[in-house]
């Protein structure tokens, strides 16, 4: 009897015993899955930070470059009023406006003439008609200017040489050379007081690349009635 009443007397408690080993059992189930999901979720979100602060890099970094780009467009649209601005000043204010060039294939050399004029056999620049029979032996109110090309004689080993030596020309037909500046090719004009066509002014540009230079000849009259004018064109003589 009394065995079996221990054997009674025990069951609650091994019942009882079983019943927290099912709970600590449960509860520490719980905080390793609770804990898996945590590191989980907390992984996850780290790695979602890393993300949106990456993207919020590339936002910045992007926007850095749209602003530099705003900057470098104002920047382009200002120069470009500005260009705008100082060509409408020097259309406003060129002295050539409405003038032609004349451009020499063969011998390289280009000038430009008020639009009356016009050229003649290739090396004349006239605002008349050379062919007029009026004109048979020159135009006494018109301007004639012809240009001549030339090779530097063997009597000379310089530019400056001949220069020098057309310097001290006095006679009765020619002036002493003189040391002008007309744009950017002419530097020297000599005065002829007779020749086979009367008097004439000689304006020298000089191909400092080659051995030749430009003889621009401008006759009279018409050079003296027209001095302003004609050096204002032989202003644009370029050498190509």
């Amino acid at each position: 009897m009394d065995g079996q009443n221990n054997l009674q007397s025990n069951e609650p408690i091994q019942s009882s015993k079983n019943i927290w080993i099912i709970i600590v059992v449960t509860i520490i189930t719980a905080l390793v899955i609770g804990g898996g999901v945590y590191a989980w979720q907390k992984n996850e979100v780290n790695k979602m930070s890393e993300k949106i602060i990456q993207a919020q890099n590339i936002i910045n970094e992007q926007t850095k470059q749209i602003m530099g780009l705003k900057d470098e467009i104002a920047q382009l649209e200002d120069e470009s009023s500005k260009a705008k601005s100082e060509k409408t000043a020097i259309e406003e204010n060129n002295e050539f406006s409405g003038w032609k060039t004349y451009v020499n294939r063969n011998d390289v050399y280009s000038i430009m003439h008020p639009s009356e004029f016009w050229p003649q056999y290739d090396h004349d620049i006239m605002n008349y008609d050379i062919n007029d029979p009026r004109y048979e032996r020159g135009n006494p109110d018109g301007v004639k200017i012809q240009i001549q090309k030339h090779a530097l004689g063997s009597d000379f080993k310089s530019f400056d040489e001949y220069v020098a030596y057309q310097k001290n020309v006095s006679d009765d037909f020619n002036d002493p050379a003189k040391t002008v500046k007309l744009g950017d090719s002419i530097t020297m004009s000599q005065y002829t007081k007779t020749g086979p066509g009367g008097a004439f002014m000689v304006y020298t540009a000089f191909d400092r690349n080659s051995n030749n230079y430009f003889d621009i000849l401008i006759f009279e009259p018409g050079y003296s009635k027209n001095k302003e004018l004609i050096e204002k064109i032989i202003s644009t003589f370029k050498i190509l």
